[in-house]
């Protein structure tokens, strides 16, 4: 778990999308053991936060990256990634220990709210 929590830090994008994609896949082996999630709760809820922010995006070098609604970009890719984990993340950890976290996710995700994406915005929404 802690090198899944490193990788969210990497640079590259694509990277950082799949190890959401991965958090999330396990996420039925966490309801089975639910001390797997609950130990790391405080960091993967800053760190989702802070990959769901537009302004936390790496920026992009070389040529720009053309998008559409079949092939999100990658920025995009991760900011959904991270909403989805976040609204995933209250039936994996306790109310308890999550609830420390409830004003600054709150906070966050109305910032999420003004995202230029619709599909990003939807997400925050469901999120909150």
């Amino acid at each position: 778990m802690p090198f899944l929590l490193r990788a969210l830090e990497l640079p590259d994008n694509d990277i950082r999308a799949n190890v959401i994609d991965t958090l999330a896949t396990s996420a039925d082996d966490a309801l089975q053991e639910p001390n797997f999630v609950s130990e790391h709760a405080s960091t993967l809820v800053s760190t989702m936060l802070k990959n769901s922010l537009v302004e936390e995006m790496p920026s992009v070098v070389g040529p720009a990256i053309l998008t559409s609604a079949t092939n999100p970009d990658p920025h995009q890719r991760v900011r959904i990634a991270a909403l989805r984990y976040l609204s995933i993340l209250p039936k994996l950890v306790r109310y308890d220990i999550l609830h420390p976290h409830k004003s600054k996710a709150i906070r966050v995700l109305a910032k999420v709210l003004d995202d230029p994406k619709r599909s990003v915005r939807k997400e925050a929404v469901d999120a909150r």
